[in-house]
């Protein structure tokens, strides 16, 4: 997914009434593109008046992002290997 798709999906989704999630099976398997990924969704959230409150993600492919990632809870996926992130409006 470029990151242009994924910014489009962030905006049909934002802003959110309550809580939401986008659940990503594909996403960059580099720390640092996974990071700028993030980072986008943390400030296109903030830009609309929502909020990046948790993070699920593999933590056996991550174990690196500890337990937050720029002040968002990061929590292990479990076995489904999906990257999770949850929103709140």
């Amino acid at each position: 997914m470029s990151s242009g798709e994924f910014e489009q999906m962030l905006r049909a989704l934002l802003p959110c009434a309550g809580v939401s999630a986008l659940t990503l099976t594909e996403w960059p398997q580099r720390r640092e593109a996974l990071a700028s990924l993030i980072d986008s969704a943390i400030a296109l959230a903030q830009s609309r008046d929502a909020r990046l409150s948790q993070i699920h993600l593999p933590r056996a492919l991550y174990p690196e992002f500890g337990g937050a990632f720029r002040g968002v809870p990061v929590t292990d996926c479990g076995a489904c290997d999906v990257l999770r992130l949850i929103f709140k409006g």
